[in-house]
């Protein structure tokens, strides 16, 4: 009985997945100018209101559907919301145990304010990522504005999360998206978590090479389909041969939702040609283990 007990319990493991990037929609109206530019290069974003705009049950029965079972929550520019911190924690407390939570920090020009926020954010209301667009401040991530917040997160144990690669922000150039500057802070904060999202793309290489360089570096494939990973010529070709091998313990599956839908992906990464055990890795497990959490 007690080998009948373990087996179905691997089995249900192998169900298990880990949503790292959900952008959860929410009865607030949506901000339109959150996501301008991405409504002309991203089709279906130009109809994003009506996803953004609907109660949260609704969207977690779509979640169940799909076969996602953990995710983490985080607040952007989609949507009109005043303290984002204790939105993200009246949507986690809806679902004990099911949900983390990541909010956006913007570096104050007081940056002590900065701080404070983070503070506020892990301790009062047990946000376990800290989310930063460099590129959206015209600045690298190793601009020195950014250094506190990361100190900060270093002692908190948070997880930080630095979007870089493709966007489609107008007033913003793609230059300071590069994962390159990346490599820097997570050598000079060596104990402080940091995903790289979107897979660096254009950059995927850049992206694989801080990622294999740092033990603190992970990358997240969020906001893309997972069948280009595998196409050649999409650029993708480092994320796959590297994150099938000596990086399968850092990659990290998303879908940066409603860039991509939870469903549709899914059912890309189970068409990618991987090891199966990797593909767990990539699905569940290495969320998993980022958070310190357990099944």
């Amino acid at each position: 009985m007690e080998e009948i007990r373990d087996q179905k319990t691997e089995k249900e493991k192998k169900k298990m997945i880990f949503d790292i990037r959900i952008n959860p929609p929410t009865t607030v109206a949506p901000n339109p100018a959150g996501w301008e530019g991405y409504d002309k290069n991203v089709p279906h974003m130009k109809n994003a209101a009506p996803f953004l705009n609907q109660p949260f049950s609704k969207f977690v029965e779509m979640l169940t559907e799909a076969g996602v079972t953990r995710g983490m929550l985080i607040t952007g520019p989609y949507q009109k919301i005043e303290d984002h911190p204790k939105h993200i924690k009246s949507l986690m407390d809806q679902y004990p145990g099911k949900f983390v939570g990541g909010v956006t920090i913007w570096p104050q020009p007081n940056l002590m304010k900065s701080v404070q926020e983070v503070e506020r954010a892990v301790k009062e209301f047990g946000m376990r990522t800290i989310l930063l667009r460099p590129f959206a401040s015209m600045a690298f991530a190793n601009d020195r504005r950014f250094y506190p917040i990361y100190a900060k997160c270093a002692e908190l144990g948070a997880v930080v999360s630095i979007v870089v690669g493709i966007n489609f922000t107008g007033y913003a150039n793609l230059e300071y998206a590069n994962p390159m500057p990346v490599d820097s802070v997570a050598a000079e904060f060596p104990d402080l978590k940091i995903i790289l999202t979107h897979s660096g793309w254009p950059w995927a290489a850049q992206a694989v090479a801080v990622a294999w360089k740092n033990p603190n570096v992970y990358i997240d494939i969020s906001g893309i389909g997972p069948r280009f990973i595998a196409m050649d010529g999409a650029g993708y070709e480092p994320i796959f041969k590297f994150g099938n091998s000596i990086l399968q313990d850092k990659i990290l599956w998303g879908t940066d939702w409603p860039l991509t839908d939870q469903k549709r992906s899914i059912a890309e990464v189970m068409q990618l040609p991987l090891k199966e055990e990797v593909r767990q890795k990539w699905l569940y497990k290495n969320a998993m283990t980022l958070f310190g959490l357990k099944d």
